[in-house]
This record gives C-alpha cells, sequence and structure tokens, in this order.
C-alpha cells in the first residue's frame, strides 16, 4: 500500500500550516521513497507554545539534543530559533523516529517556524531558506 507522508505529521501539536518536501514527500521515480528521511515545516502562531506542547507529548523530549533536554525550556527554544540576524528562525528536530502503520520505521526531520517568519520569508526572502524549501516536491 502507498504510504500517507502526512500520517506522521499527525503525532504533533497543531500547526497553522504543515508540508512535507523534498524527494521522500512525492514518489520520485526510480527511488524508494520509504527508506529516504521525510522532511516536514510546521508553521505555528507561537514556536514557544508549540514547543511547549511538543514536549509534553510521549516521547517527543527525545526529539530534542540531550543538551537542549536538559538546559532549555520552551522560551529558550523560541528565543534559540529567533535570534536577531541569526539562521533562518527555523528550530530543526533531525532522525526522529515516526512509525506509521504503513511504514514502521519511517524517520522524520522537521522544524518549526513561526507563521509570520515564515510569511516573512516567502514575501521578503529575508532568508530564503523557507522559501527554498517550496522549490522541492511539496505535499
Amino acid at each position: 500500500a502507498a504510504e500517507d507522508p502526512t500520517a506522521a505529521a499527525a503525532a504533533f501539536p497543531p500547526a497553522d500550516l504543515v508540508f512535507a518536501y523534498g524527494s521522500a514527500a512525492l514518489p520520485q521515480h526510480g527511488a524508494a521513497s520509504r527508506s529516504r528521511m521525510l522532511d516536514f515545516i510546521f508553521a505555528v502562531p507561537d514556536p514557544e507554545s508549540w514547543h511547549a506542547a511538543n514536549l509534553l507529548l510521549p516521547g517527543h523530549s527525545s526529539h530534542y539534543a540531550p543538551f537542549l533536554r536538559r538546559f532549555a525550556s520552551p522560551a529558550r527554544l523560541a528565543a534559540l530559533q529567533t535570534l536577531p540576524g541569526f539562521g533562518a528562525r527555523l528550530f530543526f528536530n533531525t532522525l526522529v523516529a515516526a512509525p506509521t502503520e504503513s511504514n514502521p520505521r519511517r524517520l522524520i526531520k522537521y522544524g518549526v517556524i513561526s507563521t509570520a517568519d515564515l510569511v516573512d520569508d516567502l514575501a521578503e526572502w529575508s532568508s530564503i531558506y523557507a522559501a527554498g524549501r517550496l522549490h522541492k516536491p511539496v505535499l
């Protein structure tokens, strides 16, 4: 059966917009997308609240790097991703196990960005990072 790439995103707190992108998001001719890491971006109204809700979900604290789990609060995570003049205003967790019924070995990477910062990057190309993800296959 074909895998629904969006099934993995259902295990996360609500977001204004969630999109999967890259070669694992849409079937690619001659490539086994089931074995590739699936990439997501979650656009959220308030990253601090989203991180707080995500950390409370069973097993989700393990998505964050060990030093962040120990020293970073949701407020610090949100502040880290929005440091002025530093980075693309996205916070990524990678190599996250996100099993689905059709793919129990699914790994994902997901980024969190405020909806306002995503809109700014799309309209003003403030970093072109988030906008650039939309130049890949998107679901």
